[in-house]
């Protein structure tokens, strides 16, 4: 286990230093999202694997800020191999595809939220019961009209207004929202699918561009020192 600990601390050591020269050499051009990302991951690696504790040096076990740094660590290496997964050929353009359709539903949230805080405020007044949760298909309609009648017979208010709408949540957010959102989704992925080619290819210079840069910088310093 501290053999371990020691290659994740060593490996992220030597990538913050790729990175710290990355950023001499690039400058203002290094500054992206990507690569605070990467920087993030490498240096909440090191700081969660240490012995912060004379605890954690006798026992191993963490502090709880560790955790949850450990945690959000892990979540962030994942989504940083999605990205890095972006630029290779055969599948790349299936995380094109998941990015753009995250950007139309970003976009479309908006509209989405006013229909959710709508019901989640109506349903609270009526019912005292949760929306969000049914959106997915879980309506327990018999638990939510009919449980516990016996131990509080007046839990629901309104039966006039309650139940159209509950017609009205399941007409709206269920099917006309939801079907919405996967008719956009096919259409940006149609889009994203006849851009396909130029995209893959648009990643793959930046990439080629990246590298010679480096290998650039490299040679004349190599020359520099060379040279009497």
């Amino acid at each position: 286990m501290a053999t371990c600990r020691l290659i994740v601390i060593s490996l992220a050591i030597a990538q913050l230093f790729k990175e710290l020269f990355q950023l001499i050499t690039r400058r203002y051009r290094y500054i992206s999202f990507e690569n605070a990302l990467e920087c993030f991951i490498y240096s909440s690696a090191i700081i969660s694997l240490r012995d912060l504790s004379p605890c954690s040096e006798t026992t191993g076990i963490r502090m709880n800020w560790q955790w949850l740094l450990a945690a959000a660590c892990a979540f962030s290496s994942w989504m940083n191999l999605l990205l890095l997964i972006r630029k290779l050929p055969r599948f790349g353009i299936y995380v094109v595809m998941f990015f753009d359709v995250l950007r139309t539903f970003s976009r479309f949230f908006i509209v989405f939220a006013l229909f959710v805080i709508a019901f989640s405020i109506a349903f609270f007044v009526i019912m005292q019961n949760r929306t969000t949760v049914m959106m997915i298909g879980e309506f327990e309609f018999t638990a939510i009209f009919h449980g516990d009648a016996d131990v509080h017979p007046e839990r629901l208010f309104g039966h006039a207004i309650a139940y159209p709408l509950f017609l009205f949540f399941c007409v709206i957010m269920t099917i006309l929202l939801m079907n919405l959102l996967v008719g956009l989704a096919v259409d940006d992925i149609k889009s994203v699918l006849e851009e396909a080619k130029l995209k893959r290819l648009s990643m793959q210079v930046r990439i080629l561009q990246l590298y010679r840069g480096m290998l650039t910088i490299l040679s004349q310093r190599g020359a520099w020192n060379s040279s009497p």
